[in-house]
């Protein structure tokens, strides 16, 4: 029993010895390790004033932090010939070489000077301007109150190319002309790429509703946009469908491990388009009178024509000829827009990531049309192997509208009737010993429609849906080759819905068929 014990006793000792060699030699190791790894310390600050850079992200390689109050940071490199790269919002991008010193400060420069070493977004990758051969600009996206992407052209790059805005919706897009009109009966629009992905527009399809145009790039917010650039010319690497240039359209992506969270909230107002000169009540009477003398004596035998004329205060007709009405007040209004995005930046070594969530909404300067647009982003690279990645793109996007009828519309066109609607008429109608209710009115004797009536009485909504999403696997065989593909998914949808109301308009002639008091379409694309 006791040489037991004693075998036991070896046992345990030895046990205790190995696992104390054990331990001993693993934190050698983790010291050894700790010593081998190489930092770099450093100061950013700003050339201009000299005063610390708070928040500017460093990176070299896959490592990365953000400089402290101080503009301070520690960083951890593979070699001490490893480069820098700093950025911060306020200032240009640096690429600060080593060069061997682990204790650094760089100096960056105010965005101001930006010009100077501006580079372009093109599909190879970026390039700078000194080293362009092709026509080339790009957007710049600073802080704006755009609703969509085709907002931006006219502002940044108007001296280059020709952007004329479709109407006054929000967000309904532009016609843009980068190399004019070359063609009377083809395309002239330049072809959009997005994230390395042809969208294809929808100006072939007719919308059922007069004077709009469903615009594809509503499907992106402005905020979740890297990168836009202009190509004159991209014959060379889309063929003859680029022949009227390319618009490069780069979405965010994951830039750094370090998490970062960026909210935005925007907030404007569009203003009521400019009043044209119109007449007043009295003046338009006077018209009206002088018109009627050119017109067939059947017409000035209907027994109401001439009602407008009689200048009796005691007839009970005679309130209902006798207004001041400004019917641009009582189509147009001020608009409101407003968009909120909330985007979370971040990953590890093996994986960066991008989401973004965003709202925006618009009340139109015409009365009862608004605009709403939720859209979500997600886009992340993934290390899979040392020379194996991935890249993938998913978005999805929900627009509605509350319409009406545009441009030159005798019988739906609410801000055609305004200018066409006389003065002295009142959008309310009159009782019969002439006092005014709170009914609208319906269309009058010279056969316009009321546009108060019509508007509150129509129903017109739009949607449209879009989903996309895409994988870009890349194999890396050396430091200049690499193999790639690009495999995508998108899936739009668009409903309308239109109904316009029998009261407030003037029943329209159907050749063949008689006289329509309304209509109800719809269309599901």
């Amino acid at each position: 029993m006791k040489r037991n014990n004693s075998y036991i006793s070896r046992i345990v000792l030895s046990l205790g010895l190995l696992w104390v060699a054990v331990t001993y030699g693993s934190v050698r190791a983790a010291d050894n390790v700790q010593e081998s790894r190489l930092f770099v310390k450093g100061q950013v600050l700003s050339q201009a004033t000299g005063s610390p850079v708070f928040g500017a992200s460093v990176k070299a390689g896959k490592s990365s932090v953000f400089t402290n109050e101080e503009g301070r940071f520690e960083l951890l490199i593979q070699t001490t010939n490893d480069v820098l790269v700093v950025t911060e919002d306020r200032y240009i991008a640096r690429e600060y070489p080593l060069r061997g010193r682990q204790d650094v400060v760089i100096e960056l420069y105010p965005k101001v000077f930006e010009e100077n070493y501006k580079t372009n977004e093109l599909p190879a990758g970026k390039v700078k301007s000194s080293e362009m051969i092709s026509a080339a600009k790009t957007v710049d996206l600073g802080l704006n109150q755009a609703v969509s992407v085709d907002e931006l052209y006219q502002s940044s790059l108007g001296g280059d190319i020709r952007s004329v805005s479709r109407s006054g919706l929000p967000g309904i897009g532009s016609l843009i002309f980068i190399r004019g009109i070359n063609s009377l009966n083809a395309k002239t629009q330049p072809l959009l790429v997005v994230d390395g992905v042809i969208w294809n527009d929808v100006s072939e399809v007719q919308s059922i509703f007069e004077g709009f145009q469903s615009n594809i790039l509503m499907n992106i917010d402005v905020n979740d946009i890297q990168s836009i650039t202009v190509l004159k010319d991209g014959t060379a690497l889309y063929g003859s469908k680029a022949a009227n240039g390319v618009i490069n359209i780069k979405t965010k992506r994951g830039q750094s491990p370090v998490t970062k969270i960026d909210l935005r909230i925007m907030a404007g107002m569009v203003a009521e388009p400019g009043k044209l000169p119109m007449m007043d009540a009295d003046q338009h009477r006077v018209y009206a009178s002088e018109l009627l003398q050119t017109t067939s004596q059947s017409v000035l035998q209907s027994p109401k024509i001439l009602e407008f004329l009689d200048e009796n205060p005691a007839n009970p007709i005679y309130n209902t000829y006798h207004n001041e009405t400004d019917w641009y007040n009582e189509v147009y209004q001020r608009g409101i827009t407003q968009g909120y995005n909330i985007s979370v930046n971040g990953g590890d070594q093996r994986a960066l990531y991008h989401f973004s969530l965003g709202y925006t909404s618009n009340k139109g300067v015409v009365k009862t049309t608004s605009m709403e647009r939720i859209s979500s982003r997600f886009n992340a690279d993934i290390n899979v192997l040392d020379n194996f990645s991935i890249g993938m793109n998913v978005g999805f996007s929900n627009i509605s509208r509350s319409l009406l009828d545009d441009g030159v519309n005798f019988y739906t066109s609410p801000t055609y009737m305004a200018y066409s609607k006389s003065p002295f008429l009142s959008p309310y109608s009159f009782t019969s010993l002439g006092y005014k209710s709170k009914d609208y009115d319906d269309a009058d004797l010279f056969g316009i429609g009321n546009p108060s009536s019509f508007i509150q009485g129509s129903q017109n909504n739009y949607k449209e849906y879009r989903f996309n999403v895409g994988f870009m696997p890349v194999y890396t065989i050396n430091d200049n080759w690499s193999v790639s593909t690009l495999f995508d998914y998108s899936l739009n949808k668009y409903l309308e819905d239109y109904f316009s109301p029998m009261h407030g308009s003037y029943p329209r002639e159907l050749e063949g068929y008689g006289l329509s008091e309304n209509t109800i379409k719809n269309q599901l694309i």
